[in-house]
């Protein structure tokens, strides 16, 4: 299978958890145990060690970093107190992960965690002194941030292990996200998925021997769940795993002869029979995909809303890219069941002292019909430049008025674009600013299921050359918004059209839309005067009214959009005052 992989420039908010590479607290005992982490690589503009090499490993004491200027240090300036040999402890906020991290090192700090100002632990670009930082920096989220500071805050000693584990314990087997395989999408749009022969999921993990002594009667159940109730197990014969292999754990595909739209789960459990593990957080792994009316996506997204559930913005790193254009694959034997209506992307800015902002900025939004002919990764004409063969059929354009950082929007298209069966296509979102950064996820480990799905995910443009992935695996929050593609063509646009009038119009707090004598599901979208999707829901219509709350809508004039599941679309423009 032949990769081509770029390097990045990243911002934050974009979680991740690396398998082996752990953050456990040794001391004291009653909060010992493995803590959700990400932590700084190369590929994010840092010196710091290879921590997946056991080597790099780090066991040590923990001290508050101290910059003189605040209670809870940010470590934003040179450090008032000596850390020679400790493990530094700080928090996020007012200047670049680098600048903290080196500030510490020049304090004698053997490693660094900084603790998550808002939630979950972020990738952290390593800035303009990231490269300068030659020790291991994690980060931790708020919650684990504030246990651990209760200890210091306590006067009680706080030990932790920072780096690979293997090796590290005797008895100790893991999953990782990478060797577990879910549905080719994470979201799978209905029409795409109607019974056994359309759609199914590879089941499959492999578990790892980190330990120090040989395994034997290793078990591994793989369980599916919808609705709250399991609709697929199965669990292997025993096998054995020597000290430091690993072993692939393959299952029968999933597949139902009807799918339910909505969210599935799986999950895939060891079970290491009279053997107890020594390092827990890993002997499971939980992954959800989606069947959907109407998205496409390959990144985890909220079922009610369609909005990325991670997101952090990066471009390719390196010399300075003058055009950047990232893009999600597609292809299906049954595509022409659908036709394309818009493109879900975020966008984001990189400034530290926050001079740059979206406002003026234009995206593109486009799709290609991806004519280079191949069977799947390994066909030998899968190969550089990978996209050579291409054709624009679709466009549309998006311009901030407004400093929307991070935030979702939907670029409709011009036109509505009817796919074809078996026809291979890239839905992108293009830049021509070099301060534009594109949502990404790598919450979501695609490693094995390419292996098994043997289709390409992504492709990214950097204004000279394609590239099948990023080379810390990570992918676009890029979402494609469909319709049945039958009603489209024989409705045509204008009987494609449902007149609705929402009342009272202007209003200062609910809108109600008549919905009489519509039956079925819709989508509501509703878009400011900009184009900046403001509010999304899922609706299902009987027959009555639906009652919309907008008060907390700024003042000013809103498009409300409703697709009906039978390909019939609603426009009407609503007055919200205050």
């Amino acid at each position: 299978m032949k990769k081509l992989l770029l390097s990045f420039l990243s911002m934050t908010v974009l979680f991740t958890s690396y398998g082996q590479v752990v953050f456990s607290v040794e001391a004291p005992v009653g909060i010992s145990g493995g803590y959700g982490h990400t932590y700084a690589d190369v590929n994010s503009g840092w010196g710091s060690p290879d921590m997946t090499d056991p080597l790099n490993a780090v066991i040590d004491t923990v001290m508050l970093a101290d910059d003189g200027t605040a209670a809870d240090s940010l470590a934003c300036n040179a450090l008032v107190n000596d850390l020679t040999g400790k493990v530094a402890m700080l928090y996020r906020g007012d200047c670049e992960f680098g600048t903290k991290a080196l500030n510490c090192e020049n304090a004698g700090a053997v490693a660094v965690i900084i603790v998550n100002n808002g939630g979950a632990p972020i990738s952290m670009g390593g800035g303009a002194d990231g490269a300068n930082v030659t020790i291991p920096v994690f980060m931790i989220s708020t919650n684990d941030g504030a246990i651990l500071r209760n200890v210091l805050d306590t006067g009680g000693d706080l030990v932790v292990f920072l780096g690979s584990k293997t090796g590290y314990y005797d008895d100790d087997l893991g999953m990782v996200k990478q060797g577990c395989t879910s549905a080719q999408q994470y979201s799978t749009v209905s029409a795409l998925a109607q019974d056994d022969t359309e759609f199914d999921v590879v089941i499959s993990s492999w578990v790892y021997n980190y330990g120090n002594n040989d395994q034997s009667g290793i078990t591994v159940t793989a369980d599916v769940s919808y609705g709250g109730s399991s609709v697929y197990s199965n669990t292997s014969a025993a096998q054995s795993i020597l000290s430091g292999d690993s072993l692939l754990f393959t299952f029968p595909n999933f597949s139902q002869t009807t799918y339910g739209t909505g969210e599935y789960t799986i999950t895939y459990t060891i079970d290491m029979g009279v053997v107890v593990d020594e390092y827990t957080n890993d002997n499971s792994y939980v992954v959800n995909f989606l069947i959907d009316d109407n998205v496409m996506s390959y990144v985890p997204i909220d079922a009610s809303t369609n909005e990325p559930l991670n997101s952090s913005g990066i471009r390719p790193g390196g010399t300075l890219v003058s055009q950047f254009e990232s893009c999600i694959a597609f292809m299906d034997p049954n595509a022409s069941r659908l036709a394309v209506t818009g493109i879900q992307f975020n966008a984001s800015t990189y400034d530290p002292d926050a001079t740059t902002t979206l406002v003026g900025k234009f995206v593109e939004a486009k799709v290609y019909e991806w004519n280079d002919v191949f069977t799947d990764m390994t066909d030998v004409a899968f190969a550089s430049p990978f996209v050579s063969d291409y054709e624009e059929i679709g466009l549309a354009e998006y311009s901030y008025d407004t400093d929307d950082q991070g935030m979702t929007v939907v670029a409709q298209l011009n036109d509505t674009v009817v796919l074809v069966d078996n026809q291979r296509y890239l839905f992108c979102v293009v830049t021509y600013d070099s301060d534009v950064y594109f949502g990404h996820d790598n919450a979501v480990g695609y490693d094995e299921n390419l292996n098994n799905y043997l289709q390409p995910v992504m492709m990214t443009f950097d204004g000279t050359s394609w590239y099948t992935g990023w080379s810390d695996p990570t992918y676009p929050t890029i979402a494609i918004h469909t319709m049945d593609a039958d009603t489209f063509i024989e409705m045509g646009v204008e009987e494609n059209e449902v007149e609705l009038t929402a009342y009272p119009n202007p209003t200062s707090d609910v809108i109600t839309i008549p919905l009489t004598g519509l039956k079925g599901n819709a989508e509501l979208f509703v878009t400011d005067m900009t184009g900046k999707m403001v509010m999304t829901t899922n609706v299902n219509m009987t027959g009555g009214n639906l009652q919309v709350d907008v008060t907390e809508l700024p003042a000013g004039y809103y498009t409300f959009t409703m697709n009906f599941e039978d390909g019939r679309v609603s426009n009407f423009n609503v007055a919200v005052t205050k």
